[in-house]
Formats: C-alpha cells, sequence, structure tokens
C-alpha cells in the first residue's frame, strides 16, 4: 500500500517564494549554526520548516512528548505565516495522535484555525471552538491555580471565534454574545 508522505515536498514555486520571505531579505551566513531560538527570533519561517522537519524525521525518538508537540506546533505556526496553511494543516492531519493521548490546548486550537482557514468551513471550525469553549470554561471552574491562563485561552478562542465568523460570513443561529463564551 503507497501510502503518503507526512511531510509534503515544497513545490518550485513555494520554495522560492518561501527564501524570499527571509526578514529584509537577510539570509544568515551560516544557518546551521544557528538555534531554533534564534531562527524564530529573526523571523526565519523558512529554516525553521526545513529545521523542525529534519528533527522530526530524524532524532524524534530522542524527544519528549512535550518537546515534539512543541515541534510540531512551530512548524505549523511557520508554515501558515507563510501564508501555506494548506499544507500545515494536512500535515497534522496526518499525525497519528490514539485515542487517549492529551493533545495539548494550543495545538487543538491552531489546528482548528489551519483547518478552517486550508477549507474555508469556517462553520465548523466555530463549532469546534465552541465545544472547546465548554471544555476551558469547566477547567477554568475547577483550577485551583493559574485561573489567569484559562482565562486567557477564553479571550483567545473568543477572537478565534469572531474571527472565524467574519472570514466565513457565517450568520450564527444562536445568539452570540460575550457572556456566552467568557461568561463573564
Amino acid at each position: 500500500m503507497n501510502q503518503s508522505p507526512l511531510y509534503f515536498p515544497l513545490i518550485p514555486a513555494l520554495t522560492k517564494a518561501f527564501s524570499l520571505s527571509f526578514v529584509l531579505g537577510k539570509q544568515p551566513t551560516n544557518p546551521d549554526s544557528l538555534s531554533l531560538e534564534d531562527l524564530i527570533s529573526q523571523g526565519q519561517y523558512y529554516l525553521i520548516i526545513l529545521r523542525t522537519q529534519h528533527l522530526l524525521t530524524t532524532q524524534s525518538h530522542t524527544f519528549p512528548i512535550s518537546e515534539l508537540w512543541s515541534l510540531w506546533l512551530l512548524r505549523a505556526e511557520s508554515l501558515r505565516l507563510l501564508l501555506a496553511p494548506r499544507l500545515a494543516a494536512l500535515e497534522l492531519n496526518r499525525i497519528k495522535i490514539p485515542p487517549e493521548a492529551r493533545i495539548p490546548w494550543d495545538f487543538q486550537v491552531l489546528k482548528i484555525l489551519l483547518v478552517g482557514m486550508a477549507s474555508g468551513r469556517w462553520k465548523v471550525a466555530i463549532n469546534e471552538w465552541f465545544v472547546m469553549v465548554s471544555e476551558t470554561r469547566s477547567a477554568l471552574v475547577q483550577a485551583e491555580e493559574n485561573k489567569e491562563l484559562w482565562r486567557l485561552r477564553l479571550r483567545k478562542l473568543e477572537d478565534l471565534i469572531i474571527y472565524g465568523l467574519i472570514e466565513g460570513k457565517v450568520v450564527y443561529s444562536i445568539s452570540f454574545d460575550r457572556e456566552l463564551i467568557v461568561g463573564l
């Protein structure tokens, strides 16, 4: 059975566009000597994509789970910033995640955003964010500490839902107000 690759090869037009995306056209002289943090601070998204692909394919067995999630998030966000949300969504959808796995909140949010951007199915994305709002509000109520983190997450979901409504020009059938999402 011929299974399509997890990483999609970049077509020449994208490769050229990505290579021109370096901040102010300045490319580092020796990019292999820079850490991921340096590449992030310099906005070198194309190099971040290449580096994370290398790390995920050659050294993934040496990283803890939290580091793997971070690499996937960094790679997907870099693809999004280079205007390739469809490519990022395809890669994230191909990750085999066991049903019992605990998926990071940020990963879920970004995956929904990328699928919405790639497919234009904003109503589906909004519905998924509403489910996350419910789960996040429950976590806020149960949290004994880090309540501010959960409040910030609710605010982020609020912004994403508004963004989805605008992008999709979705007319939502339920009354949509700040109280529903945030519970102020």
